[in-house]
Order: structure tokens, then sequence, then C-alpha cells
């Protein structure tokens, strides 16, 4: 039986948890009040818009500078001034930094900026999430597997530590 003229929404519905807990409170106390009212779905967006602004405001400001040296890299990335970028970025601003821009770092043919991202990567590892983790395990795998032999040295040792 399909209503079309009902004059309730399935989403405005209290569930029936809600229905017993309702139920189970003492008449004496107030109705506690959403800090947003609105459908289910204006307070997902509501939630989702407030946690985006949390984040923002914990962030590590970057300069200009950097964001258009990270994105310059990026874009760098597969072409042979790669390298020399990573190279001069490395030397500008070093292995610590955020996740992306290490992983980032790790496809960098040189030794002398690809081993330090790999012990900055190992140094951090035990306060990773288990999917960062993999993440890091399986690049470290590839250059185990590819890279020049102090590369190679270094990803088995790192991939060892981080099992």
């Amino acid at each position: 039986m399909h209503d079309e003229n009902r004059s309730w929404n399935d989403e405005d519905r209290p569930s029936w948890s809600e229905i017993d807990k309702r139920r189970n409170r003492s008449g004496h106390r107030r109705e506690e009040k959403p800090a947003f009212e609105g459908t289910k779905k204006q307070q997902a967006y509501a939630r989702t818009l407030a946690l985006k602004n949390a984040n923002q405001a914990f962030q590590i400001k970057k300069s200009p500078q950097r964001l258009a040296d990270e994105k310059a890299l990026a874009a760098a990335k597969g072409t042979p001034a790669f390298d020399e970028l990573a190279r001069n970025f490395f030397a500008a601003y070093g292995a610590a930094g955020d996740r992306q821009m290490q992983l980032l770092l790790l496809d960098c043919s040189l030794a002398e900026v690809t081993i330090p991202v790999i012990e900055s990567l190992t140094e951090t590892a035990d306060r990773l999430e288990p999917a960062e983790k993999r993440l890091i395990a399986s690049k470290l795998n590839v250059l185990a597997m590819t890279g020049k032999m102090k590369i190679k040295a270094a990803a088995k040792k790192a991939l060892e530590s981080l099992q």
C-alpha cells in the first residue's frame, strides 16, 4: 500500500529504540533538543560540514610557495624532471611533512632523497592506522624489488621493522 498523501516522512520518524528511550524517561524532564533540527539528511550534512571545518582548523598551514612546489612535484611524477624536482623539494622542506608528500617522494630514484623519507616513514609507523601501514608496506615492497641497491636495502630493513 503506497500512500502518496501521508503527513509523515520515514526519515523524520523516530526509531523504535528512540521511542523506547522516551517511554522510559521520567515525565519531569525536559525533552532534549538536538543541536541542529532538520531532516536526517540535513543533520548528516551539517555534521560532515562541521567535521570538515574542524579538520581545517587543525591542519598545518602551508605557505603558497610550498603548495605550488607540491603541485609541481605531483604534476611531474613519471617525467624525467621528477627526480630533480624531488631533490629540490627535499632540500627545501625535508622528509617530514604530510604523508601524501612522503609517499610521492618515495617514487624518486635518488637514494639521497628516498632513504631519509623511508626512515621518516618507519619512525612514525607505530602511530599509523592499519590501512596507512599497508599502503606504506606496499610502496616499500615495490622499492625492495625495483629500486637501486641502497634503496632496496633501506626498503627491506623498513619492511622488517613494520612487521
